[in-house]
């Protein structure tokens, strides 16, 4: 129903404002009888300018008020009248915008946010799958090796390969003819590339929606839910634990990342605990810098590699004789099996290195044997001798150089062991996982990749080495007076500027 005006008050004269010991009256609230217009049961309490002061309140038309006053009939005191647990305050003359809005509604809208957030980055991720795949088919209709196969075939084996990326294993039927049967060839090796893509996509997603509570988290796992289900019909496959512990470990690491913000500001009662979370915190951000250290020092393997094998590589691909569509999916797969190949890096790096079928490529030495016609593979080394196990030092000497500032702002020796420690285990943790990930089998050519275990193994003890070379450091200098927590200040204050430069140019793509 329409709600009626407020009642005005008439203003007292000057003089009696002056002398009177008594405060005026304030106006009598108008209160709606039932449920209110926004759709709740509770009632809204609608005041004067006056009852609005009382309660710490202000108006922006008490100037409209005090122009127009009208007189009302005495009422008990706003403040001395009892209202109804979880009665709202509403300014007179408020729109609807500025009212509270229910928990119901809001919770629907934090939903509706989470899962907004959650489609764009699946649906992103699937289209820079099956554009190239489906556009490979159109411009290859006419082989005959497609025998009947249709559009819907072509994005069923975008989507069942786009489910690899997700770590379900993928079977590529070849077709029977006249001379051959059908062969089923099954591949189980994760492209990491594209792992990588959909959690940046679905962490950007999440916090550009701003996902900070309870329903919105729940709106991102139920639609990357919904959106697998499907892919799963589509490409007619089953789930399979791999695949599902695979898919779980990226929706729960992008809801970490992207609601990163909101959960550092949750604050522990206990002090104790809370001191305790910081020092993990500290741990958890320093074993970040490693993997990231670690991470530069693959990609440059693999660069130098490719570099090195440049022209092999390039015959590799002439050999192949791709048109121009078929060259475009053929460099987009190598983009994707980048990071696998940064992975292989990684653990080449710490020692255990990887195989290739037949083809085992480690520190000490290369071994020879067949590998698949793809030209990044040509970067491989040849068989012979490697440069040693010398190599696992640049990891210790990675690790004592980012360690030591975290270790040196640190208070105690409990404290510095509980950041050096969760760093060793973050970093052993990750690497071993991504090892894992990125091993598998192609068809007949297994295994392929490094061993989860082995890498696990290996970065624990040699980062363990560096922690402890990082803290006999702080050791030191603290014994000559110089703070080691304040070492690379330069370069920290150079990349902090640096940040600081591209904020505004973010903020202002992001109104346009």
């Amino acid at each position: 129903m329409a709600r009626p005006p407020a009642p005005r008050v008439r203003p007292a004269p000057a003089a009696a404002r002056v002398t009177s010991p008594r405060p005026a009256t304030p106006a009598a609230p108008v209160t709606d009888a039932g449920t209110d217009d926004d759709g709740d049961d509770t009632l809204d309490v609608v005041l004067g300018t006056a009852e609005l002061q009382q309660l710490g309140g202000t108006s922006e038309y008490s100037t409209a008020l005090a122009r127009h006053p009208r007189s009302s009939a005495e009422g008990p005191r706003a403040a001395d009248r009892p209202r109804a647990a979880g009665a709202r305050v509403i300014e007179v003359g408020a729109p609807l915008s500025e009212r509270p809005e229910p928990a119901a509604r809001r919770a629907l809208s934090d939903l509706g946010r989470g899962a907004r957030a959650a489609a764009e980055a699946l649906v992103i991720s699937w289209l820079t799958i099956i554009i190239p795949v489906v556009a490979g088919y159109v411009a290859t209709v006419t082989a005959p090796s497609l025998g009947e196969a249709s559009w819907a075939d072509a994005a069923r084996s975008a989507t069942a390969g786009w489910l690899l990326g997700l770590g379900e294993p993928l079977d590529v039927v070849t077709p029977a003819t006249a001379r051959t049967p059908e062969v089923i060839t099954q591949v189980t090796l994760v492209p990491l590339g594209l792992t990588a893509l959909v959690l940046v996509l679905l962490a950007g997603g999440i916090r550009r929606a701003r996902v900070d509570s309870v329903a919105a988290a729940a709106g991102v796992v139920l639609t990357a839910v919904a959106g697998l289900w499907l892919a799963y019909t589509f490409a007619e496959s089953a789930p399979t634990s791999r695949g599902v512990l695979t898919q779980a470990g990226v929706v729960v690491l992008a809801l970490l990342v992207g609601m990163r913000s909101r959960l550092a500001g949750l604050r522990l009662k206990d002090p104790r605990l809370r001191e305790v979370a910081e020092w993990v915190v500290a741990g958890l951000r320093a074993g970040a810098f490693v993997l990231v250290g670690l991470g530069v020092l693959g990609a440059l393997i693999v660069l130098g590699a490719v570099l090195t094998s440049l022209s092999d590589v390039v015959t590799v691909h002439r050999a192949l004789g791709p048109d121009v569509v078929s060259t475009v999916v053929l460099v987009l797969a190598q983009v994707a099996a980048l990071v696998t190949l940064v992975a292989w890096g990684v653990a080449w790096l710490a020692g255990p290195g990887f195989v290739i079928g037949a083809v085992s490529v480690t520190p000490v030495a290369a071994t020879e044997g067949p590998l698949p016609a793809l030209p990044v593979l040509a970067g491989i080394p040849d068989a012979g001798p490697g440069p040693g196990r010398w190599v696992a030092a640049v990891v210790v000497g990675l690790a004592l150089v980012v360690l030591v500032r975290p270790l040196g702002r640190t208070r105690g020796w409990i404290e510095l062991a509980t950041t050096a420690g969760v760093a060793v285990v973050a970093v052993a943790l990750t690497g071993g996982a991504l090892a894992g990930l990125s091993s598998g089998e192609i068809g007949a050519l297994s295994p392929v990749g490094a061993s989860g275990t082995a890498v696990l193994l290996a970065l624990a003890g040699e980062v363990a080495l560096g922690a402890l070379l990082a803290t006999g450091v702080v050791v030191g200098l603290r014994a000559v007076g110089r703070d080691p927590g304040r070492l690379g200040e330069p370069l920290v204050a150079a990349v902090s500027a640096v940040r600081e430069r591209l904020r505004p140019r973010r903020r202002s793509r992001r109104r346009r």
